[in-house]
């Protein structure tokens, strides 16, 4: 197949009349100058795929089926309700829109981890990051195992997805468990990337969870003293007026 438009966004800049060569997966395989043989160019600028680096396909289908304005607790809330009649699929048709979009590269967050079939469905890359949280002294040793597993890796001609555990939140994680999800299994100098965790989302969800309850003085970051965001994070903690 051959691409090319009026206009094409390089890794040197911009060029005029360009095309793209692709293989039977959409993988670009040559990009040369529009020859008069080649397809009528399209009229616009051709452009590197998007990158959408915060996805939830999992979801997608309850699009439009929880409605916000009473606070993030309650909404949660209205959107587990929902999660449990939603129909299945919701996953997949996302990810196809997110192709139709423009986008090539996603980060997906997802608490069962099982929306690469649906990223393989429709040929996106990316990274799936699978979401732990327990504060549970029962469950802690269980999500510390799912932690330290190794990173899966999902590879076709074309394709790459990564599969690893995340830690969700400062107030829902116990930090041996943001550590194992950080680090691994083994104890490292620097993080295995890319890792990510919630800092603040909504001072009613704090309340309600009763994490505010320290010592006067005593921000909740300093319980993850040592994770090398700790400046960034209190900044985060004190804008949104927590202590």
């Amino acid at each position: 197949m051959i691409v090319g438009g009026t206009h094409a966004l390089l890794p040197g800049g911009t060029r005029r009349e360009m095309v793209f060569e692709l293989d039977e997966f959409g993988v670009i395989r040559k990009i040369r100058p529009w020859a008069l043989s080649d397809p009528d160019l399209f009229e616009g600028m051709v452009v590197p795929a998007l990158v959408n680096a915060h996805t939830h396909l999992e979801l997608s289908a309850l699009k439009g089926k929880v409605p916000g304005g009473e606070g993030l607790v309650r909404w949660v809330g209205s959107l587990l309700r929902e999660r449990l009649l939603a129909e299945p699929g919701g996953a997949t048709d996302a990810a196809a829109d997110l192709v139709r979009l423009g986008v090539g590269v996603v980060c997906d967050i997802s608490n069962s981890g099982d929306t690469v079939p649906a990223l393989q469905s429709a040929r996106l890359s990316g990274l799936v990051q699978r979401e732990l949280l327990t504060l549970d002294a029962g469950l802690l040793q269980v999500r510390i195992r799912e932690a330290c597993e190794p990173d899966a890796t999902f590879a076709e001609e074309g394709q790459k997805i990564l599969l690893r555990p995340s830690p969700h939140a400062l107030y829902s994680t116990a930090p041996a468990l943001v550590k194992a999800s950080v680090y691994g299994r083994e104890e490292r100098d620097v993080a295995r990337p890319p890792a990510s965790i919630h800092l603040a989302e909504d001072a009613e969800e704090y309340v309600k969870l009763g994490v505010l309850r320290l010592p006067a003085g005593k921000c909740q970051c300093d319980r993850y003293a040592g994770f090398r965001i700790r400046s960034q994070r209190r900044r985060v903690l004190q804008a949104d007026g927590l202590r």
